[in-house]
C-alpha cells in the first residue's frame, strides 16, 4: 500500500541509538535524520514488531511533532549517515514494526512537490535516556502538495490543520532534524593493526569487543540490512557477508535489483519516459534527463524530468540556444530544429538547426536566379537576364522599356531604356519610344540627339551640360559628346584630339608663331654671362676667406 522511496538522508530520531556512557568526559555525537509521515496501515494485524533504533525519549520528542502534525501516529525514518537503519515507528505505542522499505529522498520531494509551508523548531530537551545528558535538536517541517508525483501518492496523509487547502488531494508531510547528543561514557580509544580507531565496529572502542551479529558501525549503532543473507554484515561497514536476498543488490543490499526502466521495492514503479535512454536508478528512480528536458533544481539528477526546455533553448540540459526560426516559431526542444525553417532568406541551408554564423559551412548564397527561404523560389522571367535580389526576389535590372519590382511596369512618358533610367525630351511633350528613346518628331527646343536627351550646345562647346570647350580649325563645331574636331584639326595654339590643350611653347597668345628677334636674344645671352661670372667669383672669394 505504501510507495517505496529511497535514501532518507537523515533519520528522524535525533537521539539515536545504542550509545554507551562516557565517564567524566563529555562526548558529542551529531545525529541527523529524515522522516516522512505515513498513513495508518489498512491491516494492522499484519505488522510484525521489531527492535527500534529510536530511544525511549522519543515519546517526549513526539510531543513536539504533534504540535505540527496533530494526531499523526506513524512515521518512517532513516538515519542520514547509514540508510540501513530504518524504523516504521508508531508514536502512540512507541513501537517499531517491520515494514517494506520506503525509498525517500527529501531533496527529491522538495524538487518535485509544490511547497505549501515550511516551519522550523529549535529547542533543547533534557532527556535521561541511555545516560544521555542533553539533546539539542533543530527541526524543520515541510508541508507539500505532491499531487501527480508517482512515488509520493502512497505517502499522502490527511491534513488536519485549519489552513489546509480543501482542493488539495494529496499532502506529504516530511521533515529533517539535526541534533547534538551529549554522552558520558568510558570510551576506549583503541587502534587496530592499521592504526584506525576501533570506535567503528566495536561496542565501546575496544578492538576485541566487536559488534553483535546484525549490528555494525559507530559503537554498533546501525543494524544490518534485513536483505543480507542470514541477516549478517561486516561489523565495520555493514557490507553483507553472504550476499543479498532475491530482488536486492549493492554492498549493503539496499538497492532493488530492477530492469533498466523500473525502480522501487518489487520494481513496481516505472522510470520517467523523459529519462535518458529510459533508464533510471533502481532505488529511487532518479535519472539523467533526456534531450529537451531539464532538472527543476541544480541537483545532478531528477526523478520526473518533466520540466521542458524554456522557449528558445534545446538539447541536453537545455543548454543550447535556438537559432532564428521562420515566422517567429520556436525550435523543437529535443534537437533544435525549426519547424518551418530558418528565417534567413537568400541562403541555401544544409542544417535543420539555425544557430550558425556567417562563416558556417551549413549555408551558401542562392544562385543569381533564385531567392527566398532556402532558395526555394525562382526569379521572375521578366528580370533582365533572370537575375534578382536573393532575399526578396526584386529584379536587379529590368529590360529596356520596363521597371518595377518584377519588371512588369512600362516606362512613364518621358523615360526609356533599362529600368527606365533614360530621359527623353520630345517636342510638345510627346512620349518617346520606351525601348529606344526615339522621339516621333522633333526634339524639345534646346535639346538634340537620337533620344533628344542632350542639350544643344553653342559652337565651341560640348559635353552633357555644354560645359567643356573645344577649339577646332576655322571654329568648326566639335563632336557633341566627346569634343573631337573634324579631321582632328585645331586652331593655332591648341592640340590633342578635342583641341582643348593650349600649347604655349609653340604659339603666342594671339595664336601666331613666336619670332626670335636678334636684339632680344643678345640681351638674354649677356645677362646670362654676367650672372654666371658673378656667382663663380663670389664662390672663389668665400673659399679663400674660409682658409684664413
Amino acid at each position: 500500500m505504501c510507495s517505496y522511496i529511497n535514501r532518507m538522508k537523515r533519520a528522524l530520531t535525533c537521539f539515536l541509538v545504542t550509545l554507551f556512557c562516557i565517564g567524566g568526559t563529555q562526548t558529542y555525537i551529531m545525529i541527523s535524520t529524515n522522516f516522512v509521515a505515513m498513513p495508518t496501515p489498512q491491516n494492522m494485524t499484519s505488522l510484525r514488531p521489531t527492535a527500534c533504533s529510536v530511544s525511549g525519549g522519543f515519546m517526549k520528542y513526539s510531543e513536539t511533532i504533534n504540535t505540527f502534525l496533530p494526531g499523526q501516529d506513524f512515521f518512517y525514518t532513516q538515519q542520514d549517515f547509514d540508510k540501513t537503519t530504518k524504523d516504521f515507528f508508531r508514536v502512540s505505542t512507541a513501537q517499531c514494526y517491520q515494514y517494506p522499505e520506503i525509498f525517500f529522498v527529501l531533496s527529491t520531494l522538495l524538487t518535485e512537490c509544490r511547497m505549501i509551508r515550511k516551519k522550523s523548531y529549535d529547542t533543547k530537551n533534557d532527556l535521561a535516556d541511555r545516560n544521555a545528558t542533553n539533546i539539542y535538536f533543530w527541526l524543520r517541517f515541510y508541508e507539500m502538495d505532491c499531487t501527480g508525483v508517482p512515488f509520493a501518492k502512497h505517502l499522502c496523509v490527511t491534513c488536519k490543520s485549519k489552513d489546509c487547502s480543501a482542493n488539495v488531494t494529496c499532502y506529504v508531510f516530511a521533515g529533517e532534524c539535526t541534533g547534538s547528543l551529549e554522552l558520558n561514557t568510558n570510551l576506549i580509544d583503541d587502534k587496530d593493526e592499521n592504526g584506525k580507531s576501533c570506535k567503528r565496529g566495536s561496542k565501546d572502542g575496544n578492538c576485541t569487543n566487536i559488534c553483535d551479529p546484525g549490528t555494525y558501525g559507530l559503537l554498533c549503532s546501525s543494524r544490518c540490512s534485513r536483505h543480507c543473507v542470514d541477516g549478517e554484515c561486516h561489523h565495520r561497514n555493514g557490507t553483507c557477508l553472504q550476499g543479498c536476498t532475491s530482488g536486492w543488490k549493492g554492498d549493503k543490499c539496499t538497492e532493488p535489483d530492477c530492469p533498466p526502466d523500473k525502480y522501487g521495492v518489487n520494481c513496481n514503479l516505472t522510470c520517467s519516459p523523459n529519462c535518458w535512454s529510459d533508464k533510471c536508478d533502481s532505488e529511487d528512480g532518479t535519472c539523467v534527463c533526456g534531450l529537451g528536458w531539464q532538472r527543476k533544481d541544480s541537483a545532478s539528477n531528477d526523478v520526473l524530468c518533466n520540466k521542458p526546455c524554456e522557449p528558445g533553448f534545446y538539447g541536453y540540459r537545455c543548454e543550447e540556444e535556438c537559432g532564428d526560426c521562420l515566422e517567429g516559431t520556436v525550435c523543437l526542444p529535443v534537437n533544435g530544429t525549426c519547424p518551418k525553417g530558418c528565417n534567413e532568406p537568400g541562403f541555401r541551408i544544409y542544417s535543420d538547426r539555425c544557430n550558425y554564423n556567417q562563416y558556417d559551412s551549413y549555408k551558401s548564397p542562392c544562385s543569381y536566379d533564385e531567392y527566398g527561404i532556402n532558395c526555394e523560389k525562382t526569379c521572375s522571367p521578366t528580370c533582365l537576364r533572370n537575375s534578382c535580389r536573393n532575399t526578396d526576389g526584386r529584379c536587379r535590372n529590368c529590360p529596356a522599356g520596363l521597371k518595377g519590382f518584377n519588371c512588369t511596369t512600362e516606362c512613364s512618358p518621358g523615360t526609356f531604356g533599362e529600368n527606365c533610367n533614360g530621359r527623353c525630351r520630345c517636342d510638345g511633350g510627346s512620349p518617346c519610344d520606351p525601348v529606344s528613346g526615339r522621339c516621333p518628331g522633333e526634339c524639345e527646343e534646346g535639346y538634340e540627339g537620337e533620344t533628344c536627351s542632350m542639350k544643344k550646345c553653342e559652337p565651341g562647346l560640348y559635353g552633357d551640360d555644354c560645359d567643356k570647350w573645344c577649339f577646332c580649325k576655322d571654329r568648326k563645331p566639335c563632336d557633341r559628346r566627346y569634343g573631337y574636331c573634324p579631321e582632328k584639326e585645331c586652331q593655332k595654339g591648341w592640340s590633342l584630339s578635342s583641341c582643348d590643350y593650349r600649347d604655349t611653347c609653340l604659339y603666342t597668345e594671339t595664336a601666331g608663331p613666336i619670332t626670335w628677334e636678334p636684339r632680344s636674344l643678345g640681351i638674354g645671352l649677356a645677362l646670362g654671362f654676367v650672372g654666371t661670372f658673378f656667382v663663380t667669383g663670389c664662390g672663389a672669394i668665400y673659399r679663400k676667406f674660409e682658409k684664413m
